[in-house]
Order: C-alpha cells, then sequence, then structure tokens
C-alpha cells in the first residue's frame, strides 16, 4: 500500500494483467472476455467527506455536504463518511487536485472483481455482512450510509474496499451500451464521446 501525501488516501496496487471483464447477465456488459490492464494504483476506499471538505478548502470550493448521513455519525457531519452529492465534473476536479485521476471503468472493475470475473468484490455469493447492503439500512428502516472501511471482510482481491453496496462511483469514461463489444483488448478508455 502507499498514501497520497495531498488528500491523506491509502491506495492499493492492482497488478499489471489480464482479467475477466463483463457479464452475460446484461446486455450493456457483454461480451464476457479477458481485458488486459497495466499496474496502477487506486484508493483503498472511496473519498471521504473530510478528504473532499479539504479539497474545497484548498481551492475554494464551496460544499454543502449532507451533514449527519451516516448511521453512525452525528448532525455536525462525520469526516469518514463518505462524499456524496458530487458529479462527474467535481469528481474529477478532486482528482486533478489530489494529483491522481478518475480510473477507467476497465480499471475500476478490475480493483472491485479481481481477475478471475467474480460476481461481488468477495466472490459469487451475495453477502449483505459484507457491505452496506439494503438488508443493513432500508430493510431494517434505517436510512444513510455507513463510513467507509467498516467492512474489511467485503474486500476484493486487490484490498480495495466499499466497492461494493452504499454509493455509486464516478470512473473517467463515456458510457456505451454496446462498448464492451468492441473495446480493445489492452487497456481500453472507453467510447471516444457519449452523453452519459
Amino acid at each position: 500500500t502507499a498514501v497520497n501525501e495531498i488528500d491523506g488516501a491509502q491506495l492499493v496496487w492492482v497488478s499489471a494483467g489480464e482479467f475477466i471483464r463483463g457479464s452475460d447477465k446484461y446486455a450493456d456488459e457483454r461480451p464476457q472476455k479477458k481485458i488486459n490492464l497495466d499496474g496502477y494504483w487506486v484508493y483503498k476506499h472511496p473519498v471521504t467527506l473530510g478528504q473532499y471538505k479539504k479539497f474545497c478548502e484548498a481551492t475554494g470550493k464551496t460544499y454543502k455536504p449532507m451533514w449527519g448521513q451516516g448511521m453512525h455519525s452525528d448532525p455536525k457531519g462525520n469526516e469518514d463518511d463518505y462524499a456524496v452529492q458530487v458529479n462527474w465534473y467535481e469528481a474529477e476536479e478532486y482528482a486533478k487536485w489530489a494529483g491522481t485521476a478518475l480510473p477507467t471503468e476497465a480499471q475500476w472493475e478490475k480493483a472491485a472483481r479481481g481477475t478471475d470475473g467474480r460476481e461481488f468484490p468477495w466472490g459469487n455469493e451475495w453477502s449483505p455482512e459484507k457491505c452496506v447492503s439494503y438488508e443493513k439500512t432500508t430493510g431494517r428502516f434505517s436510512t444513510g450510509f455507513m463510513s467507509v472501511g467498516e467492512h474489511p471482510g467485503g474486500a476484493s482481491p486487490s484490498g480495495a474496499e466499499d466497492m461494493a453496496g452504499n454509493v455509486w462511483e464516478w470512473v473517467a469514461d463515456w458510457y456505451g451500451h454496446d462498448y464492451y463489444d468492441s473495446a480493445p483488448s489492452k487497456n481500453p478508455n472507453g467510447p471516444e464521446t457519449g452523453s452519459h
């Protein structure tokens, strides 16, 4: 592991090589095939509210977070809660400030699933105890999110955590419904253009 000196984030290394990308379950994830990526660093956890506040203070950006969103937070906010309500442009700006970049969709997927095409970061069987799941929040009439890093048992093979459940995460690519079919087999960067 390593630490980003700008925002204090922990990073994990994803080794170069092939992984099985996609799924035969959903049309826009077909066909499932092997993709080869160079090695890269990825954040161990999603960006926290505390990290995003540091970015806003350093850049003069205004940010109105959802205070008290965490299951363990107070009305003043928990620095370890996920930074939410951040659009793609803000996420990209944050990444540049932090001296990094948003991962490509392929990089995110390999960091989340490992190399063997598993459905979830921990394997192929759903386990609501390994992530912030419906069963632990809305299903128990509880609102909000949990703080990052509370489910180390749900870590991916690369050691990335919080890759399933709780919040969606931004990637660098444009969305393309049929991109998996036409994507290059080495370091795909997504469609050239798009609307999403």
